[in-house]
């Protein structure tokens, strides 16, 4: 349990230190900013964008299946 709680942690605290981009400027292919992972652009939104373009909390987005995040995630044009 101590393990996970600390996973937990560090995950938030990254995701503290992550920077956060425009909507537009992720929706690109190419020219994307160097730190930003094509595989998860959505980790690169602030907070009130992600809820915005997924109309739900990143909680919610992340407790559903790998297929249904794949497909929001094309749907919002963030693929």
């Amino acid at each position: 349990k101590a393990e996970t709680e600390a996973e937990d942690k560090a995950s938030v605290m990254s995701e503290c230190r992550r920077p956060s981009f425009d909507v537009s400027v992720l929706k690109q292919n190419s020219d994307l900013p160097p730190e930003v992972k094509p595989h998860s652009k959505e980790d690169y939104l602030s907070d009130s964008d992600f809820e915005a373009v997924f109309k739900m909390d990143r909680a919610a987005f992340s407790s559903l299946p790998a297929w249904k995040k794949t497909n929001l995630k094309k749907q919002v044009g963030l693929f």
